[in-house]
C-alpha cells in the first residue's frame, strides 16, 4: 500500500496495485474519477508511541496525494428504459399467466362435458341395445302374427343403433380436435413465459449492473 500510495503521490506512470491483494481490491478505489477516505487509528499508550507516529506519517503522505476531482455517474434515461422494459414485461407475464389459468379452466370444461355426452352415448347405447334384445325376444314368441313388423321395427333399432355409434364417434373426434389444440395453445404460453421470464431475468440483471456504480 505504501508503493501504490508512493506512486500516487508522485503521479507515476505506472502505479503497481498488483503487488497486493489488498492494493489489487482497492485499484477501483484509488483510481481517477473516485473518492477515497482513508481513516488512521492511532493509540495513546507510550509503547505504541513508535508505530503512532509510523501512522500519522503514512496518513501524511497519504494525504498529498490527489486522485483527481470525482465525477458524478449518471445513468437517468438508460436505467428509465430499462425499468420501463421490465415492467413491460412482468406485466405480459401476468396477461399470460392469465391467459393460461383461462385455458386450463377451459379444457377442464371440455374435459367434463366430453365425459357427459360419452356417458350419456353409453347409456342411450345400452338403452337401444336392451330395446332390440326385447324386440328380438317378441319377435320369437309372436312370429307368426306379426313377422314383417317386427323385423322392420329391428332393422329400425339396427338403424338407430348405428346413426348412435357414428355419433358418438363423431362426437370422440370433435372433442379430441378442441383438446389437442387446448393443449397446443397452453404449451405456446407456457413456452411464451418461460422466455418473457428469461428475458424479464436478463433486464433485471442489466438494470442492477447500469445502477451500481
Amino acid at each position: 500500500l505504501g508503493d501504490v500510495i508512493a506512486a500516487l503521490e508522485s503521479k507515476a506512470s505506472h502505479v503497481p496495485f498488483r503487488n497486493s491483494k489488498l492494493t489489487n481490491l482497492l485499484k477501483n478505489s484509488l483510481g481517477n474519477d473516485n473518492k477515497a477516505l482513508m481513516i488512521v487509528q492511532v493509540a495513546p499508550t507510550d509503547y505504541n508511541v513508535q508505530e503512532s507516529v509510523c501512522s500519522l506519517l503514512f496518513a501524511s503522505r497519504v494525504r498529498k496525494c490527489e486522485l483527481g476531482k470525482a465525477k458524478k455517474r449518471e445513468q437517468t434515461g438508460e436505467l428509465t428504459r430499462m425499468r420501463g422494459q421490465t415492467q413491460k414485461l412482468q406485466d405480459r407475464t401476468r396477461i399470460l399467466e392469465d391467459d393460461i389459468r383461462s385455458l386450463r379452466e377451459q379444457v377442464v370444461s371440455e374435459r367434463k362435458a366430453k365425459e357427459e355426452a360419452l356417458k350419456k352415448l353409453s347409456k342411450s347405447e345400452a338403452d337401444a341395445e336392451k330395446a332390440i334384445n326385447k324386440a328380438t325376444q317378441k319377435l320369437q314368441s309372436d312370429r307368426r302374427s306379426d313377422s314383417d313388423a317386427l323385423k322392420t321395427k329391428l332393422r329400425s333399432s339396427s338403424h338407430e343403433i348405428e346413426a348412435l355409434k357414428h355419433k358418438l364417434v363423431e362426437r370422440n373426434d370433435k372433442y379430441k380436435a378442441v383438446q389437442t389444440r387446448l393443449e397446443s395453445k397452453l404449451q405456446d404460453a407456457e413456452l411464451e413465459i418461460q422466455n418473457l421470464k428469461h428475458k424479464l431475468k436478463n433486464a433485471t440483471s442489466a438494470s442492477s449492473s447500469k445502477i451500481s456504480p
